[in-house]
Parts: C-alpha cells; sequence; structure tokens
C-alpha cells in the first residue's frame, strides 16, 4: 500500500473514546511548502536579489508531499501560515515565499475527508497577515465556511474534549483554529476555535543537538496540559546559519536536508520516551513515515 496511515484513526480502536487532546498524533510544519511560488516573497526575504531567491526558497521548502498526500501519510494536524494579498484579492499559505491558495489547501483536506469517513484532523491557523479590516477577515471566514462547513467542528459544547466517536457520529471531523486579532475585533464565528486554545511548544534551536535537549523539557512541560498540545521536533536555522550554508559545504544546505538528518534522531528518542505527547510537528513527511508509525503506535503503549 503506498499509503498505509491513510485510515489509521479509523483502525486504531483505543483511540476512538478519547478527545483530539488525549490521542498521539503527528503535524505538518509549515504543511503547504511541497509547491512554493519563487515570484512572491515577503519581507525581510524581499530585499534579496532575485536571482539568490532559489537559495532562499531552499530553506523555506519544509515539507515534498502535497497536502492532500500528507493526510493520507497520517499527519493529522496542518501548520497554516495565511496572507491575504491586497492586489490579486485572495489567501495564500506562505512560508517566506507564497505557497498554494488557502482555498486549494483547504479543497484537498476536504476530498481527504470525503474519502475517509472516520479521520478527524486539525488546521490551526496560526500565523495571519495583512488582515487589516473587518471586510477582510469575513472574506476569510466565508471561504472556511464555504469550503469546510460540512465537516467543520462547531464550537459549542466543548468539542476539543469530545470523544473521536462522536465527533465522526456528528459528521464534525476538522477543527480549524484560527488566530485571533484584537485589531479586526470582529466576533468569531461557530465553525472556528480560537488558536489560544492551542499550546505549542518550540524549542527555536538551529542544530539537531541543541533542539534535542530542549525538546525532551518540552515534552515534559506538555504531558499534563489538557488542550491540543504541540511538542515542534524541528530544527530552526537562524539567519546565520542559512548565510554559513552558502558558504560551507558542511552545514546542511536545505531545511529537507536538516530534516533528513533530524528525524532518525527524533525517531530513535521516540524509542525511549515514555511520556505523553499529543501533536509531534515534523518536517518532511513521508509517504510510509515510521515517526508516524511510532505515534499511532504510542497510542496503545504510552497512552495519557
Amino acid at each position: 500500500m503506498e499509503f498505509p496511515f491513510a485510515n489509521w484513526m479509523k483502525t486504531c480502536a483505543p483511540i476512538h473514546e478519547r478527545c483530539i487532546a488525549d490521542i498521539s498524533l503527528v503535524g505538518s510544519h509549515d504543511c503547504a511548502t511541497a509547491k512554493i511560488l519563487k515570484k512572491h516573497i515577503i519581507p525581510p526575504f524581499s530585499i534579496v536579489p532575485t536571482k539568490y531567491r532559489g537559495f532562499i526558497k531552499r530553506w523555506a521548502k519544509t515539507q515534498r508531499l502535497s497536502i492532500g498526500d500528507q493526510c493520507k501519510a497520517g499527519s493529522r494536524y496542518f501548520d497554516f501560515r495565511v496572507i491575504y494579498d491586497t492586489g490579486l484579492d485572495d489567501f495564500f499559505l506562505l512560508h517566506g515565499f507564497y505557497c498554494i491558495r488557502l482555498e486549494d489547501a483547504l479543497k484537498e483536506i476536504v476530498q481527504f475527508l470525503d474519502e475517509h469517513a472516520d479521520e478527524v484532523l486539525i488546521v490551526d491557523m496560526n500565523h495571519i497577515f495583512n488582515v487589516k479590516s473587518k471586510t477582510v477577515m469575513k472574506k476569510l471566514y466565508n471561504l472556511i465556511e464555504g469550503l469546510c462547513a460540512k465537516h467543520a467542528v462547531l464550537d459549542d459544547s466543548d468539542k476539543i474534549h469530545a470523544p473521536l466517536k462522536s465527533l465522526v457520529r456528528l459528521h464534525q471531523r476538522m477543527f480549524v483554529f484560527c488566530l485571533n486579532l484584537p485589531h479586526v475585533n470582529l466576533p468569531k464565528p461557530l465553525f472556528v476555535f480560537d488558536h489560544a486554545q492551542v499550546t505549542s511548544l518550540w524549542p527555536n534551536r538551529n542544530t539537531t543537538s541543541r533542539m534535542m535537549k530542549v525538546l525532551s523539557n518540552n515534552t515534559r512541560k506538555a504531558k499534563d496540559l489538557t488542550q491540543p498540545t504541540i511538542v515542534q521536533a524541528i530544527v530552526t536555522p537562524s539567519i546565520s546559519s542559512i548565510r554559513k550554508s552558502f558558504y560551507d559545504k558542511e552545514y546542511p544546505a536545505t531545511t529537507l536536508m536538516i530534516a533528513q538528518e533530524t528525524n532518525p534522531v527524533v525517531l530513535n528518542w521516540l524509542h525511549s520516551q515514555h511520556t505523553f505527547i499529543n501533536i509531534l510537528l515534523i518536517d518532511d513527511i513521508g509517504k510510509n513515515d515510521q515517526i508516524v508509525a511510532e505515534m499511532i503506535k504510542r497510542n496503545t503503549t504510552f497512552p495519557r
């Protein structure tokens, strides 16, 4: 089977009685970067001359699979960075550069849910750029509602702590979290959850060894939290590290190369970890990803 974990929630019986915050799963860091639009770049990278943008693009790319294929690969949390382009009058996902349109990203997820009736997932719009008015925020909400209404979890009765089987029965299997924008001051619709209900622990270290030290500490911090909690297992290159990679071939030259070094270390670490982990955020999710397999297994071996 090309994607052995496409239906893992359906087949993992122990999780059916648990809420989304009590399930071990993998999340996709900057999930939209399989496709990057090199001509659309945001500050501070926009000062980089055009001839060097291919180099910057290599650092922006964190995933090789499309969002739909990441769903099939077993990812159940999707890190969305959203920007509104006033000239194009459209929303895009981004990571330094524009990636795919938000509409297309949501369509991929909705199609996956249409085809996999027992899977539940989270879309987390944790960064929102260039949304400065109620009109644009309403446009964003209308886009989400128009595409996701048939699957969206409604924030009406503590659904974050509802067992998976009840969400499946209600046909509410897509949590959409959205950053609150105080300057817009628009009431949140029922089909959107406030991003403040999610905790994300970011190591912010530029080498694998440094990141792993913080990862262990963050896992201990996260184990008793009752809301959806992301433990980020990603290396974040500093600007100086990226600059160094241009001249020094010993430093990995792309984010994907760092992930290829880091993910096996994270997998070995998971084998020695007996602490509950809710959402483990990684780069470069594969079709038959062993970190995904290990996190699924932990729902039986190391439940909350």
